[in-house]
C-alpha cells in the first residue's frame, strides 16, 4: 500500500489550481477580445451618428432660418448672391454645433404653375419715378430707376412723353433707355446685345413712344437699374436755334400708369407661362453641413419651395409650400 503524505496532496492541488487559472485567463481573453472590439465598434458607430444627426440638425436649422425670412418677406437674402454671410459660415472652429454651413439657393424647379384664375395672376405695375425725378428730368440727364429683379422675371419699361409744336419750331422728343447690373455695367440679351434702345426719334413734334423688354435669365436675381435719358431738343426752324428742352416744359411730361396705359409711363414685372401671368417663386435650396474638424461634409438638406405671391408682391401675406425634401449624407 502507498502511503501519500499531506505534503504531497497539497502540491497536487496547487497544479490544478495554476491549471484552472490558466483556463480562464484563456477563456478570458477569447471572450473579452471580441467583447472589447464589439464596444469599439459601437462607441465608433455612435459618434457616426451623432455626427449625422448634429449635422442634420444644423442644416435643418438653417433651412428653417431660411423659411422664417421668405415667410416674414425678407428673401432678398437668399436672391441676393453678393449677402453670402447670412447662410454660409466658413468659420474654422465651426459655426453651429461645430459645424461650417454652405447654402445654395436655385431660383426654379420644374414644377407646374398655379391653377388658371389665382388671385396673383396678374402684371405688377410700379412707377420709376415719374412724380419727381423723370418729369424734371433734364436734357442730357439720366434717371436712374433701382429695382430687385429675380430670375426668370420679365421686366417690362415704357416710357412716353411729348411736346408739341409752336409756330416754325420743331420739337424732337428724344431719348434712350437702357438696364444695368448695381455694378454700373450693362445687361446683354442672349446673343450679347445690349438692353439697350440706342437713342431714340419719333420724329417732329411727335411723342416719345418706347419700350424696352427683358427677361432676367436663370441665376440672374439682383439689384439692378433701369435708366432713362433725356435727350430731347428744338430746332430747325425760323428763328429757332438749338436748344435743349427739359421734361419741366414738355406739352406731356411722363406720368405713371398703374394699368400698362400705352399713354403713360410705367414699368411692369411678372412671371408668364402658356400666355398666363403668375405672381410666384420656386426654389431649390440645399444647406449643406461640414464638420470643422475635418473639413468634411456630413449631411445636406435639399427643398424644393414654392412662395406664393412671391418677392414681387412683398406687401402681401407670403405662404410657402414645400414640394419635396431630401436628406443626403455623405
Amino acid at each position: 500500500m502507498v502511503k501519500i503524505s499531506k505534503e504531497t496532496h497539497v502540491k497536487a492541488k496547487k497544479g490544478q489550481i495554476l491549471i484552472l487559472v490558466l483556463i480562464l485567463m484563456a477563456v478570458g481573453l477569447i471572450v473579452i477580445s471580441p467583447l472589447l472590439h464589439y464596444l469599439n465598434s459601437s462607441y465608433n458607430l455612435y459618434l457616426n451618428k451623432l455626427n449625422d444627426t448634429m449635422a442634420y440638425y444644423t442644416a435643418d436649422a438653417v433651412m428653417g432660418k431660411i423659411f422664417s425670412d421668405i415667410y416674414a418677406g425678407e428673401d432678398i437674402y437668399i436672391l441676393n448672391k453678393s449677402d453670402s454671410t447670412r447662410y454660409n459660415n466658413q468659420s474654422a472652429t465651426g459655426w453651429l454645433n461645430g459645424y461650417k454651413i454652405s447654402t445654395s439657393v436655385n431660383n426654379s424647379i420644374a414644377e407646374p404653375p398655379p391653377p388658371s384664375g389665382s388671385e396673383y395672376a396678374d402684371w405688377i405695375y410700379i412707377d420709376p419715378g415719374c412724380a419727381l425725378g423723370l418729369n424734371s428730368l433734364a436734357n442730357g440727364a439720366t434717371h436712374t430707376f433701382k429695382v430687385y429683379l429675380t430670375a426668370e422675371t420679365t421686366v417690362t419699361a415704357h416710357w412716353y412723353f411729348k411736346d408739341t409744336k409752336a409756330g416754325s419750331c420743331n420739337y424732337y422728343c428724344k431719348g434712350r433707355m437702357w438696364i444695368a447690373y448695381e455694378n454700373e455695367s450693362k445687361v446683354q440679351y442672349v446673343n450679347s446685345s445690349y438692353v439697350d434702345t440706342g437713342e431714340k426719334m419719333n420724329g417732329v413734334s411727335t411723342a416719345f413712344d418706347q419700350t424696352l423688354s427683358w427677361i432676367v435669365p436663370q441665376g440672374g436675381s439682383g439689384n439692378y437699374k433701369i435708366e432713362f435719358q433725356n435727350l430731347a431738343v428744338r430746332g430747325s426752324g425760323t428763328g429757332c436755334p438749338n436748344q435743349s428742352r427739359s421734361m419741366s416744359v414738355m406739352t406731356a411730361k411722363p406720368t405713371f400708369s398703374g394699368i400698362g396705359d400705352p399713354l403713360y409711363t410705367w414699368v411692369r414685372m411678372g412671371n408668364s407661362s402658356g400666355g398666363q401671368v403668375y405672381q410666384y417663386q420656386d426654389y431649390t435650396i440645399t444647406t449643406t453641413a461640414r464638420l470643422a474638424s475635418t473639413n468634411t461634409n456630413i449631411a445636406s438638406v435639399t427643398a424644393c419651395v414654392r412662395q406664393t405671391p412671391g418677392p414681387l408682391i412683398w406687401w402681401k401675406h407670403q405662404s410657402l409650400a414645400v414640394v419635396s425634401w431630401t436628406v443626403t449624407y455623405y
